[in-house]
């Protein structure tokens, strides 16, 4: 229950911030929500066994004056097999992310360039077989995220972004066998306070 007021707390505090009257670089920033497709291509030891991934983000986000900004998301990830891969009857692979992070943006007009770097926790369902060991259990797991992206305005509250990023999913650190993958995708963001 602390950790659940914790988690609604850090999600709600920085649209204070943005709400504040204010002249400063903190109370003039740009809120919105986001939702985002994708795809993840997977890397390394992981991709022999799942090829790819595929889901969804829905996320708020701040943007200051600055050029700086605030990112949360979460969503659903869903991996398909592998074809040559034997992993039993049914194997499936999901992951549910919750990510905080920043963004850089280099500019602040109609096109927005920016860096991004995230982190948090991913929820991680799993179940196959894997050389007569079965796996088939739900944890908790840290995630890295790092990429860039560009955001278009379309119209005066909406806009689209294209971004391409890196995924470290740590599983385990002692083996191979963690989630990474290029992820690409599209998301249309709906501007709530200019």
């Amino acid at each position: 229950m602390r950790t659940s007021k914790l988690l609604l707390f850090l999600l709600i505090a920085p649209s204070f911030l943005c709400a504040q009257p204010s002249s400063d670089a903190v109370g003039n920033c740009q809120s919105y929500l986001t939702v985002q497709g994708f795809r993840i291509s997977s890397l390394g030891v992981f991709r022999e066994d799942w090829k790819e991934g595929s889901g969804g983000y829905v996320g708020y986000g701040l943007i200051y004056p600055s050029q700086w900004g605030l990112a949360f998301q979460t969503g659903y990830i869903s991996f398909r097999k592998n074809p040559g891969a034997n992993l039993g009857a049914d194997p499936s692979f999901a992951i549910i992310p919750f990510m905080a992070g920043g963004r850089y943006y280099f500019l602040l007009g109609p096109v927005r360039p920016y860096l991004l770097a995230m982190s948090g926790l991913n929820v991680v369902s799993r179940k196959y077989v894997k050389d007569g060991v079965g796996f088939d259990a739900s944890l908790v797991k840290v995630n890295t995220q790092i990429g860039v992206g560009l955001q278009i305005g379309l119209f005066s509250n909406v806009a689209i972004e294209l971004a391409g990023k890196y995924n470290s999913h740590n599983l385990d650190v002692s083996t191979p066998y963690n989630i990474t993958g290029i992820e690409y995708g599209v998301a249309f963001n709906w501007v709530l306070r200019k």
